[in-house]
């Protein structure tokens, strides 16, 4: 989809897709839609054996009379690198492309580096294998999704010891996780509110580092079942939200997620999958002041209900309507606070407003 072209000019691969294709796109190409972008082509009419080639994929919106749509049939024999079989999911970064598979026989990492041209099938590099099945550091375990960070780190969520593990391109486990602050780095991180019945969807990452990861609990059949859980770049827990009914998640360079939503539309008389941007819910805490230490204040809500408020440069203080700042605010004073709860308990402010 193209946030930049009207939504009722879809489009399409006339020839149709035979295996379901597994996407890798740079996050920060091109405005235009000329960038790495590819699909994953596991079609046994095209290929040799069991092998998926990337297809190159220009987005790119041509001027020929008119706006025309990018061309989505891609040439089966030119090839941008292959795998040994279909992947189950990939990710892209730069001129790099890593997957996983689904299959508990192949719980390994396959990296590729992109040529700087298409080649034929014969020719076309092959992506190296790394890790293997396994609970020990380096290994993975029921890989569910992977993605890479902006420095180009691999990042891989697994089923089977509910954890996150990074990877570094040659596929040697990355120290760049500190969930308990021990001021030794480890290269895996363990997931927070894992149950038996857990199952892990995806997992994003924005610029920062922060740590998407979408999963439901039992059978999924409820949305009261989904959540989407946040993590700080040291891979310690941050905020959780509810009722995240989604199949998959991502976040582009902006912060903003989208998900890939279980709901069809029904459009041009055929059935298209809901893509939706998420907006945080953010709930309101009110109370009066007790003591204000900055960058924090403590604020009760009732007489058993002490809640401590942190604030920050990017925080809208308001006292009577009027900007104010953290010093202008005195005890007893009524304030509303919202934003999002941490693990600890502790609120992170993007507004807070008081009145006197």
């Amino acid at each position: 989809m193209s946030l930049l072209q009207n939504p009722q000019s879809a489009y399409a691969a006339t020839s149709g897709i035979v295996v379901t294709p597994a996407l890798a796109y740079q996050r920060t190409g091109p405005y235009d839609g000329s960038g790495l972008n590819f699909y994953l082509d596991g079609n046994p009419a095209t290929n040799i054996g069991e092998e998926a080639h990337l297809r190159r994929l220009s987005l790119v919106w041509t001027q020929s009379g008119g706006s025309q749509p990018p061309n989505l049939n891609p040439d089966p024999s030119l090839s941008w690198g292959r795998f040994p079989f279909p992947m189950d999911r990939l990710a892209g970064f730069n001129d790099y492309v890593a997957g996983i598979s689904f299959d508990v026989n192949h719980s390994k990492i396959f990296v590729l580096q992109v040529p700087s041209s298409g080649q034929s099938n014969e020719t076309a590099p092959k992506a190296c294998m790394f890790a293997g099945p396994g609970t020990r550091v380096g290994l993975v375990s029921v890989p569910r999704a992977i993605t890479f960070g902006m420095q180009g780190q691999i990042f891989v969520l697994e089923q089977g010891t509910c954890r996150i593990q990074a990877f570094d391109t040659s596929g040697n486990p990355l120290p760049c996780f500190d969930p308990t602050g021990s001021g030794t780095k480890q290269a895996t991180m363990p997931l927070a509110n894992a149950t038996a019945q857990t199952v892990w969807l995806d997992v994003a990452v924005e610029p920062q580092g922060y740590l998407y990861v979408l999963s439901y609990e039992g059978l999924g059949t409820s949305p009261d079942d989904y959540h989407l859980d946040l993590y700080r770049p040291d891979g310690s827990f941050l905020a959780r939200t509810d009722d995240f009914a989604a199949a998959a998640i991502a976040v582009d360079i902006i912060r903003d997620v989208y998900s890939l939503n279980y709901e069809v539309l029904q459009g041009a008389g055929t059935p298209e999958p809901s893509v939706s941007l998420w907006v945080p819910p953010v709930k309101a805490y009110r109370g009066s002041i007790l003591s204000i230490t900055a960058p924090s204040l403590v604020l009760q809500e009732t007489p058993q209900t002490i809640l401590t408020v942190t604030t920050d440069a990017n925080t809208i203080i308001r006292l009577n309507g009027v900007t104010a700042t953290l010093a202008d605010l005195k005890t007893g004073v009524t304030a509303t606070a919202f934003g999002a709860m941490s693990s600890s308990g502790v609120l992170f402010a993007t507004q807070l407003f008081a009145t006197s």
